[in-house]
C-alpha cells in the first residue's frame, strides 16, 4: 500500500488509467489536477458537459470514473487491522500525533467529516509531504452541500460492493444523497 506520507507513486494510479483511456482520442492527462478537475476537463474535452448525465456515454465514462475513485483510495488508505492506515487517515485530518491504537484512531475520526473525493486528492498530491490537510465540516449537512455542490460525490454503494474493509470507508461514509 502507497501511503501519503510517502512519496506520491511514480507509476499509473487507477485514475490516471482511467483518464487516460482517453489519449488516443486527443484527451490530455495532467495527473497533478484533482480528480474532479480532471473529470471536468475530460467532460468539457467530450463536450459531454450540456449532456445530461443519463446521456450513455457520459453515464458509461461516470461509471469508470467512480470505480477508479474506489481503487485510488484502496491505493492510499488501507486494511482496517493495519494501524499505519489509521493513524494515516488521522494525520490527513490534522493530528499530527496519532495514537498507536486503533480504537484512539477511531474514536478522533468517528465525528470527523470530510469528503472522500478530498482525501483522495491529498493522498494522490502527497499527503502531508505535498502540504495542507483535507477539509473538515463542521456538520453532515455542510459536507452534504459541499460534495453535491462540487460535484465530488464518492460512490459509497461501490466501495461496500468491494469489501468494506478500508478504513475511510469506516470512518467517512456519510448519507449524500438522502431520501425523505
Amino acid at each position: 500500500m502507497a501511503l501519503p506520507s510517502e512519496s506520491p507513486p511514480k507509476e499509473e494510479t487507477p485514475l490516471d488509467t482511467f483518464f487516460l483511456s482517453f489519449s488516443h482520442e486527443g484527451f490530455v492527462h495532467n495527473p497533478a489536477r484533482s480528480p474532479v478537475n480532471s473529470w471536468k476537463a475530460l467532460c468539457k474535452f467530450q463536450s459531454w458537459s450540456d449532456k445530461p448525465n443519463d446521456h450513455p456515454p457520459k453515464q458509461k465514462a461516470w461509471k469508470r470514473y467512480q470505480a477508479a475513485l474506489v481503487k485510488e483510495l484502496k491505493l492510499y488508505f488501507g486494511d482496517v487491522d493495519d494501524i499505519t492506515a489509521w493513524k494515516t487517515v488521522c494525520r490527513a485530518v490534522g493530528c499530527e500525533e496519532p495514537p498507536d491504537e486503533i480504537s484512539k484512531c477511531k474514536a478522533i475520526l468517528k465525528k470527523t467529516h470530510v469528503n472522500i473525493v478530498d482525501l483522495i486528492d491529498w493522498a494522490k498530491r502527497g499527503g502531508e509531504e505535498g502540504g495542507g490537510k483535507v477539509r473538515i465540516f463542521k456538520t453532515v449537512a455542510e459536507l452534504r452541500n459541499y460534495t453535491k455542490n462540487s460535484n465530488k460525490i464518492f460512490p459509497k454503494h461501490l466501495l461496500k460492493k468491494a469489501d468494506g474493509r478500508n478504513v475511510v470507508s469506516r470512518v467517512f461514509l456519510r448519507p449524500i444523497f438522502v431520501r425523505y
